[in-house]
Order: C-alpha cells, then structure tokens, then sequence
C-alpha cells in the first residue's frame, strides 16, 4: 500500500473497486429488496466519506440476476455515489446461478484487459447478495470462476436474504461460511469488508 507520506502528495487516487452481484429472482422478497435499495443510499454516503481520508477513488459494477444475469453499469465502473439512484426491482422469474457466474466472470476478465495490467493495486471486493442456489448446476461454472486471477485475489462476501438452509453453497462461491452474513447481522459486514492492496506479476500474458 502506498506510504503515508505518498498519500499526502498530490497524486492520483487508486481505483477501488466493488463488484455487486444481486439475486432478485422470485426467491428474493420484495422487501429484501426494497432494504437492499435504501441500503445503498447509505453505503454510498459511507464509501464517499472514506474517500475524503484515504488514497482511494470507490468505484462499482452492478450485476443483477434471476434467470437472466444483466449488468447494470455496462459502461463500466460507475463512482459510489451513483448507486444511491440504481433500483433494483423483483422478478417472479427462478434464478440461474451457472448463467450468473458465467456472466461474472467475462464481465472480470473484460474489466481485467482494461484495467489490471499493473504490479500492484487494490484488488477488488465481491459482495453476492443471494437467497443462494437451490441445487448444484453452478458448480462446473464456479470451477472456472476459481480460476479467475482476479476474483481469487479480491475480498468475497455474501449477504443471506432469507433463511433457507443452504448456507454452505452460498460458501462454496464466496470461500467459507464466515463470509456469508444473514441481512440482519450487518455489524460483522464492515469487519470482513476491506480493500486489500496487492502486489502481483501483471494478470495478463
């Protein structure tokens, strides 16, 4: 991470980078959502401030899932302080996981050609909003997101929005069941949630 003394000087700020992957397919209520949207008026205020005091610039790209993953900034990486005006919005439609991780990771490896050519940088963190995969079809589509420089170097969390018990699949996409956190524990939410400054070989060839 960059000195003290470095972030004092008139520099550039580094790009920090948040990947929002929202379930709102039919297993996702209403509700859920509708908190997961006032949420964001809040996270943005947050990540904003925390600008102000350190050498980072928080940006974010916005996936949202049922059984069709669209992505909503596909533009590209939009400042924090635009999701505060995103809505997401429910679908009766059942989610497909195995699309959605796919998608995942073309839209990581297309923002790694543009973006991840450096030796060091803060690597990304990965918040899956998710009631959670109701079988195991995703798995052959994990398998190859694993694979994935960038998403293996990035801090991964996830946010149960109900209470089926199927906690060790939303593991298996984040890493282990301490990343997944019911929406009503979101004190520990800030504790897992950093930005980790890496220093690594370029990710492309």
């Amino acid at each position: 991470m960059p000195s003290a003394e470095y972030m004092k000087s008139e520099v550039p700020k580094y790009d920090a980078n948040i990947f929002f992957i929202i379930e709102n397919s039919n297993n996702v209520s209403s509700e859920a959502l509708n908190a997961l949207n006032h949420s964001f008026e809040e996270l943005s205020k947050t990540m904003s401030e925390m600008e102000t005091t350190t050498d980072m610039q928080v940006k974010a790209i916005i996936l949202e899932f049922d059984d069709k993953c669209r992505i909503i900034t596909e533009d590209g990486p939009v400042h924090i302080s635009e999701i505060s005006s995103i809505k997401i919005r429910h679908s009766d439609m059942e989610p497909d996981f195995e699309k959605m991780l796919f998608t995942l990771n073309g839209v990581i490896k297309d923002y790694c050609n543009r973006n991840f050519t450096k030796r060091s940088f803060y690597a990304p963190v990965f918040i899956f909003i998710t009631a959670g995969p109701k079988d195991t079809k995703y798995i052959n589509a994990l398998n190859s997101l694993k694979r994935n420089r960038l998403y293996n170097l990035g801090t991964r969390i996830a946010l149960q929005v109900d209470k089926r018990n199927n906690i060790e699949r939303i593991a298996d996409i984040v890493g282990s069941e301490e990343a997944v956190l019911s929406m009503s524990n979101l004190d520990l939410f800030t504790r897992l949630f950093r930005f980790q400054w890496v220093e690594v070989e370029p990710l492309l060839d």
